[in-house]
């Protein structure tokens, strides 16, 4: 993995006890885990975070945010920018669980977008009085008005009009970007995408399709075809499994594709210099080869046959047999060996440039793979090309439902990883240590860092495994309070 994404994270008076600055004294690596006592705020910092970075407005996220007890939350990205979630509450105590929440975007300390958020009027009647006159003296009641890109003609008073207008003209020209519309636009173009597994093992994204959504489990929720909620929560699960195989599925077929297509143009580039090779050989005279040089061609024969074995295995490429053309570079006959050998060169090269097209996703793919089966006993997932992935024993293929609640979770989480390698990413998963045995949690960061080696993907956890703690001391950040 690479550098951290996000470098640091800072909270106050969260549930009105706690205030916290992560890491203390440095900043966060590129997997880092959580660590205090219970009821300290570890899981909950996870979910205010993934909904402060996450933009869609559909998703509940800032209704997220505004139940949770907090006077301020900020969170810092390694370029620079700062997102910033902060309660516009009254003088006299009255918690930080209630009221309108300014939340902004800084970009190397200057505020470039801001949206004053309240679900609805009578939130700001009580902090602001129903005056409007009055409550247009009050710079937050300003700020609310204009982040929520209320028009002055819409205010109920011909002077409070003109005093909102006069300000609306001032705040306008400042070049800060204000409303809903701004901000969600602002946080998805500068914001990693956010990825969230709580406690029950559900995972939360805007890149995900919510399986709560598919038609089956409507119609259980309609027609009662599941009596019990339990019932409801594994179909769920199993449904989300099935999404996230066939979301990575599609993601290895698009990039083969590409390389694919990468692999035809260099065997374009590859034909256009043989044809000037062998025009400027024809002129010339071309030199006789030395026998290392027939040695070197029956070496690069003998890589591409393994390799082409070894993409087989996905169906990226077609297994080659090079025995014939070993052979003709063996001839006892120079003048044959000669003759193989300017025909077969153009060939090596362009199966060459093919299969180096290919070798990253070959690469990405092996990997994930081969992570994934150490962790599957008597099972293991296999991909081929034209079917996607499938998790398969010696003698059937296995649907999502058969497998345990642990490798659900393994294989939710790992489809994601994967996917998620096209642009910069966070995962924050609660308490992954829940249905994995010890074996397990022992290898699960070193998997995930395997699977997204060469990536912009970041991992924030909180636990309390003392497996995962002490296999990765250097990446615990303790939860201590600085109030």
């Amino acid at each position: 993995m690479s550098q951290s994404i996000i470098t640091q994270i800072e909270v106050q008076n969260l549930f009105n006890r706690f205030s916290y600055k992560l890491p203390a004294s440095s900043l966060f690596s590129n997997a880092a885990i959580l660590y205090g006592d219970n009821g300290v705020g570890k899981s909950t910092i996870l979910r205010l975070v993934f909904h402060l970075l996450s933009p869609a407005g559909n998703r509940g996220h800032r209704t997220a945010l505004r139940s949770i007890a907090f006077k301020l939350l900020t969170v810092t990205l390694n370029t620079g920018v700062q997102f910033k979630a902060e309660r516009l509450a009254k003088s006299e105590p009255s918690g930080y669980a209630e009221g309108p929440m300014r939340l902004s975007v800084e970009k190397d300390g200057k505020l470039i977008c801001e949206w004053n958020y309240a679900p609805n009027r009578d939130e700001f009647v009580y902090y602001y009085g129903e005056d409007t006159e009055t409550a247009l003296a009050n710079a937050d009641f300003r700020e609310y008005l204009l982040a929520q890109d209320i028009e002055p003609a819409k205010l109920p008073s011909a002077a409070a009009r003109k005093i909102a207008a006069k300000y609306r003209h001032k705040a306008l020209n400042d070049g800060v970007k204000r409303g809903e519309r701004a901000y969600t636009e602002v946080l998805g173009e500068l914001s990693p995408t956010m990825f969230y597994v709580n406690a029950e093992r559900r995972l939360d994204s805007d890149a995900v399709v919510d399986p709560s959504d598919e038609l089956e489990l409507r119609r259980a929720f309609t027609h009662n075809e599941l009596k019990r909620i339990n019932d409801l929560v594994t179909r769920a699960r199993e449904i989300a499994l099935s999404q996230a195989l066939a979301s990575a599925s599609r993601w290895v077929q698009r990039r083969a594709v590409q390389s694919a297509n990468q692999g035809s143009t260099n065997v374009h580039s590859v034909y256009a210099n043989v044809l000037n090779h062998l025009s400027n050989d024809y002129n010339r005279g071309s030199s006789p080869k030395s026998p290392s040089d027939f040695k070197v061609m029956t070496k690069q024969l003998e890589d591409i046959e393994v390799r082409t074995k070894q993409f087989a295995e996905y169906e990226i490429a077609t297994a080659l047999d090079m025995t014939a053309f070993i052979a003709g570079l063996k001839s006892s006959s120079n003048e044959q060996r000669e003759l193989s050998s300017e025909l077969i060169k153009p060939y090596i090269e362009s199966l060459s440039s093919r299969l180096d097209a290919l070798d990253q996703i070959y690469q990405i793919l092996h990997r994930f793979v081969k992570n994934i089966n150490q962790f599957l006993t008597g099972k293991k997932i296999v991909y081929k090309l034209t079917h996607g992935f499938s998790i398969q024993t010696p003698d059937k293929k296995l649907e999502p439902s058969q497998l345990s609640s642990g490798e659900q979770q393994l294989l939710l989480m790992f489809c994601y990883a994967l996917t998620a390698r096209d642009r910069p990413s966070v995962f924050m998963i609660d308490e992954p240590e829940i249905s994995l045995n010890v074996k397990w949690q022992r290898q699960l960061l070193q998997a995930l860092s395997e699977i997204t080696s060469g990536s912009d993907i970041q991992f924030i956890l909180a636990s309390h495994s003392l497996e995962l703690i002490s296999q990765h001391r250097d990446k615990v950040v303790k939860l201590e309070n600085t109030q």
